[in-house]
């Protein structure tokens, strides 16, 4: 089973999701800030959770090595399979004298404050948004792909400037999160996309084209642009993407998604004619979709590329209860409530099985040693 912390805060955001459901009324900003404090707390003095743990803690030691200074890293014959912010980082922390587990810290405050800031503010039932993101995608993004996890946070926060029409901080937000993770380059048409007046009968379109291409190696097709960029780094990522097929077809998780498009669009006039700047949300969750099918031959770019635009399908679900007639209201929530109940207890039934996504050892409740990967000859 779960820990007990992680089931205790499942059950605390199911009570405030159906509490904002019910009142159509947010809950106070304080029940946010706690809920991001208490995800960093699991997140940010996690220890051994998760595949990713030990390369990145056997990077920190790599970047010790005198090479590794703040006067080289930014040299031409600068060579790294990482981005250079996470050399950085690991460089500071070493520097201040500090351990590894800081650098964890510094990732899960930044990437859990911006997601939940943005959730709260332009949510309109962030609890609802909150069960979703924390139920599963809370535990990959920010408990294992934590480059990842904060670039998704830097671009999400940047939904502010797209919709205030802010190009200027809008690019410097895609700056930073490129830095982090350069996956984040495919939310640079976000600004221009999200404002597209695009209507339902074309919306469908694009989704069902985006289904049908996939067999056609999409991600082969892009290999010109990434490549032209003149960005090596960018087509280093690319190809070592590229490497990678597609691992695996979970018939119950396409047809998840396949059910959010139907309720989407079947509440799509609605929103249409009753959301302030509806299109701006809808186009970017349909992003996510589109790029999620014409991909899926290569699993890596089907859930790594679309990453950036994921976080608007957790703020149009609170769009679409919100706008179901009173008959069908009821079905709506229980069925995004229930689809939550059913992934915690795919995880509950997993993490008896070393599935370490959900690894509770924390630094704060259980000792440490990080020499153990020096010993191992890293």
């Amino acid at each position: 089973m779960l820990h007990p912390g992680f089931i205790l805060f499942h059950i605390f955001i199911w009570g405030a999701g159906l509490y904002e459901v019910n009142t159509k009324k947010k809950l106070s900003k304080g029940f946010m800030i706690f809920s991001a404090l208490y995800l960093i707390f699991w997140a940010g003095f996690k220890y051994e959770c998760g595949p990713d743990y030990l390369p990145y803690l056997r990077l920190f030691y790599t970047f010790q090595e005198p090479y590794f200074t703040f006067a080289n890293i930014f040299s031409s014959d600068f060579q790294s399979h990482i981005e250079t912010s996470y050399v950085i980082v690991c460089r500071t922390v070493y520097e201040l004298g500090l351990e590894f587990h800081w650098v964890i810290i510094f990732y899960a405050s930044l990437a859990i404050s911006l997601k939940l800031f943005t959730m709260y503010k332009y949510s309109y039932y962030p609890f609802v948004s909150l069960m979703v993101y924390f139920m599963p995608l809370f535990f990959f993004e920010d408990m294992i792909q934590i480059r990842q996890g904060l670039a998704i946070g830097i671009t999400f926060f940047s939904f502010k400037f797209i919709l205030e029409r802010k190009l200027f901080y809008f690019l410097i937000c895609i700056f930073f999160a490129y830095s982090f993770h350069k996956t984040s380059i495919a939310f640079l048409p976000a600004y221009w996309i999200a404002p597209l007046r695009i209507k339902t009968p074309l919306a469908i379109l694009l989704v069902f084209i985006s289904m049908i291409i996939f067999p056609l190696n999409t991600h082969e097709l892009i290999a010109p642009i990434v490549g032209g960029a003149g960005a090596d780094t960018a087509f280093d990522a690319f190809n070592q993407y590229s490497e990678y097929n597609s691992v695996g077809f979970s018939a119950m998780g396409e047809l998840v998604k396949l059910n959010f498009l139907i309720l989407l669009f079947s509440f799509d006039k609605k929103g249409i004619e009753e959301t302030d700047n509806y299109y701006y949300y809808r186009n970017l969750c349909l992003i996510y979709y589109m790029i999620y099918y014409a991909f899926r031959n290569n699993n890596i770019f089907a859930i790594r590329l679309p990453g950036s635009y994921q976080p608007f399908t957790y703020l149009m679900i609170p769009i679409i209860i919100r706008n179901a007639s009173y008959q069908f209201k009821t079905i709506v929530v229980s069925y995004f409530f229930l689809y939550s109940i059913l992934i915690h207890y795919r995880f509950a039934s997993l993490s008896g099985r070393d599935f370490n996504i959900v690894n509770t050892k924390n630094i704060l409740l259980h000792p440490y040693n990080y020499e153990f990967t020096r010993d191992e000859g890293y």
